[in-house]
């Protein structure tokens, strides 16, 4: 014979499984920790680029500016480069072509109206380098005038007039001097006595219009 239990007859209930049988594994409750939060993303990489837009436009519209913005030698028909500086030449002015290294000139056809202009490095001050330039047109028996204050481009020089008799005729000067960047400047304006006077202005307008490069 079989050990094992017969079936239940057909209508009775089966035989209920001992105490402390599982009939199935029991469904464990999910855990929830109420103390935690979903992980977020990281904003950095969104800052960082917006900075990276902020800093183009920013380059973008400085560039724009600066293409933008007009020469400083803009409406200046007289450049040097060698000398670092422009201005706009009267009417009837020309620049001219002389071969010393150490001095620009411009002068009138029509007359005897020349304008010179020296640049030379020097460590001295404006007041020093003045007294330098006089003392050498002192030299040449010129008596000069006593300097005014005058500002060229912003910078503040001197001026000062003086006269020459010579056959007969006169000349006279207007010398400029100032200094700027560790070079001193000596621009001067000569003309006959009897037509400075006219074309003294034309000098203030030269003054007027420059600008160092």
């Amino acid at each position: 014979m079989s050990d094992l239990p017969s079936p239940p007859p057909p209508g009775r209930p089966a035989v209920p499984p001992p105490p402390g049988a599982l009939t199935e594994a029991p469904s464990l409750p999910a855990v929830v920790d109420e103390g935690s939060t979903p992980a977020r993303r990281s904003r950095w990489p969104l800052v960082i680029g917006l900075l990276l837009v902020a800093a183009l436009i920013g380059v973008a519209a400085a560039v724009w500016a600066w293409l933008a913005a007009p020469s400083v030698c803009e409406g200046r028909d007289v450049r040097s480069d060698r000398f670092g500086y422009c201005l706009a030449a009267p009417d009837g002015w020309r620049l001219a072509e002389i071969p010393d290294p150490e001095t620009d000139e411009l002068f009138r056809p029509d007359g005897a109206t020349t304008l010179t202009i020296q640049a030379v490095q020097t460590s001295a001050d404006l007041a020093s380098f003045a007294s330098i330039v006089r003392e050498g047109q002192s030299d040449d028996d010129l008596r000069p005038s006593e300097p005014t204050a005058v500002t060229v481009d912003g910078v503040d020089g001197l001026m000062w007039d003086v006269e020459l008799v010579a056959d007969r005729s006169s000349i006279r000067a207007r010398t400029v001097v100032f200094v700027s960047g560790g070079v001193g400047w000596r621009v001067q304006f000569a003309d006959t006595t009897e037509a400075f006077r006219d074309h003294a202005a034309e000098l203030d307008a030269i003054l007027g219009s420059w600008r160092f490069l």
